[in-house]
């Protein structure tokens, strides 16, 4: 497994995904709570998102 070309960079995509759905279920009401800085931090996680997703399929 460890020999196929990006195994790592996939498994690591695979742990910040979990990570994020987890996070997500758990802290939405509480990102709705805290009003406007709840949607910055909700736009700058997509912003990151979105660059890691650009490195991966570049």
């Amino acid at each position: 497994m460890a020999r196929l070309r990006g195994a790592r960079l996939l498994g690591m995509f695979a742990v910040y995904l979990f990570l994020a759905v987890i996070g997500a279920l758990c802290d939405v009401a509480a990102l709705g709570a805290v009003g406007n800085l709840g949607l910055k931090l909700l736009l700058m996680f997509t912003v990151y998102l979105g660059f890691f997703a650009a490195s991966i399929l570049e």
